[in-house]
């Protein structure tokens, strides 16, 4: 099919949409053939590149949400694109052609050598890989070279997988399993320097006007990396982030709104965020290590790491079976939860959420909730514990000869025990069972505290 053809087609199909719309979209197609068929690019290649007619057409009905006769008052996407499609207005078509001449000059040459139809490049490092338009699975080794050190890789929305390799070089392979009109909106980039290799996506030329809000697309980028590598980064703005068997010294994991999800991970410093997305790790070691969530869940499970940073801002945080030296655990409105824990310093925090502590081994416990309760069912050697309008008890499983608890509250009630021994007081007071061994803070304005030794 050649330009003609296509868009006498694209008119036609067009009709049944508003006038406004319509011709926004017919000025948008016009403008990818002018700007590809001026870089060397074939009328039928573009053509193939925009797709099917009959599909777009299809996504433009859901979008707009017409039913057959009317656009069920939905918005006209011409609205999202008029700022853009303004500027390009006020600008001359030449000035266009200036700012991208280099680039179409050597995309002119490139053609000549290469045919365009089977998008071809080298494989070497520092270059494009290779991609055909039937299989949009790309295999890309680092030339085999065991001097790469580092990774980097930007996912922009797909979902970025690091695992072992088997052969102690670093692979990437890219998947697009999105439609043709997809699989032409974004190509795939990789090129060393010195011992970093670079990986990721980049917008083509054709992700503009409408076809930006048509695309759906579903790429997989999977990096295999050897074991004692300096460092591996991958960010992501909507894909999911996994590290499986992963070994360096220093990894970093980074979504929007994707999840993030370790599994037998070692590394000496690691940096897990996401915003929208939950963060959940099992099996992981290292030595400094922060995990965090805006609105999700973070969840370690049989973790030893030495220090460990966790945090949500309205999601919870739990940890079960984990060890660490030093640890703090934070959430605005959600739970901070410990199971099974053992280490030297924890301080955990929640504003309006509770803080609970179980079945652990703590050498020292700092905890508090605002509006929350603080519960503790665990052996620890000193602790603070605070809240204003919730409760704190504790349940001491210590198995030692007695504590010193300094308790403090307003208009709450005190119950210490030991044993047969009870008491009960108000306001503030220090009372010592056995020897003491145990130290205990506990201060609250309006709840009550209950220690039981």
């Amino acid at each position: 099919m050649n330009k003609q053809e296509y868009m006498e087609d694209l008119k036609r199909r067009l009709c049944i949409f508003p006038e406004e719309l319509s011709g926004e979209i017919m000025e948008d197609y016009e403008e990818h053939f002018r700007v590809g068929m001026s870089r060397g690019k074939s009328e039928e290649l573009i053509c193939d590149e925009l797709g099917d007619v009959t599909e777009m057409i299809e996504e433009i009905k859901e979008l707009q949400g017409y039913t057959g006769q009317t656009f069920a008052g939905a918005v006209p996407l011409v609205q999202d694109i008029k700022p853009q499609e303004s500027e390009q207005k006020d600008t001359a078509p030449q000035s266009l052609e200036n700012k991208e001449e280099d680039t179409v000059q050597r995309e002119i040459k490139q053609a000549e050598t290469e045919p365009e139809e089977e998008k071809t490049a080298a494989v070497n490092p520092g270059t494009e890989e290779a991609k055909s338009e039937q299989d949009f699975t790309d295999h890309s080794a680092a030339g085999g070279d065991l001097s790469i050190n580092k990774v980097v890789i930007d996912g922009i929305f797909a979902d970025v997988t690091v695992q072992k390799s088997a052969d102690g070089c670093v692979e990437v392979i890219y998947e697009n399993n999105g439609s043709e009109r997809d699989q032409s909106l974004y190509h795939f980039y990789k090129r060393t320097e010195g011992r970093t290799l670079y990986a990721g996506l980049e917008k083509s030329d054709l992700y503009s006007g409408i076809l930006r809000f048509l695309s759906v697309p579903r790429i997989r980028i999977t990096v295999f990396a050897p074991h004692g590598m300096d460092e591996i980064t991958v960010t992501t703005a909507s894909g999911d982030v996994e590290f499986y068997e992963t070994d360096a010294d220093k990894v970093t994991g980074k979504s929007a709104s994707g999840d993030i999800r370790l599994e037998t991970v070692r590394t000496g410093h690691g940096t897990f965020s996401t915003l929208s997305g939950d963060v959940k790790a099992h099996s992981v070691m290292g030595e400094n290590i922060s995990f965090s969530s805006k609105s999700g869940t973070l969840k370690l499970e049989n973790c030893d790491i030495d220090k460990i940073h966790g945090s949500s801002l309205s999601g919870n945080v739990k940890l079960e079976g984990v060890k660490s030296e030093k640890m703090t655990g934070k959430s605005t409105s959600g739970n901070v939860k410990l199971s099974g824990v053992a280490g030297k310093e924890m301080e955990l925090s929640s504003i309006s959420g509770d803080v609970k502590v179980e079945g652990s081994k703590v050498g020292y416990l700092s905890a508090s909730a605002k509006s929350g309760s603080v519960k503790v069912e665990a052996g620890i050697g000193e602790a603070d514990l605070n809240s204003i309008s919730g409760n704190i008890n504790v349940d001491l499983h210590n198995g030692a000869d007695g504590y010193r608890a300094e308790s403090r509250t307003v208009s709450g009630s005190v119950t210490l025990q030991y044993g047969e021994e009870k008491v009960k007081i108000s306001g503030k007071g220090t009372h010592t069972f056995g020897n003491g061994e145990i130290v205990l803070r506990a201060k609250t304005v309006s709840g009550s505290i209950k220690i039981n030794g």
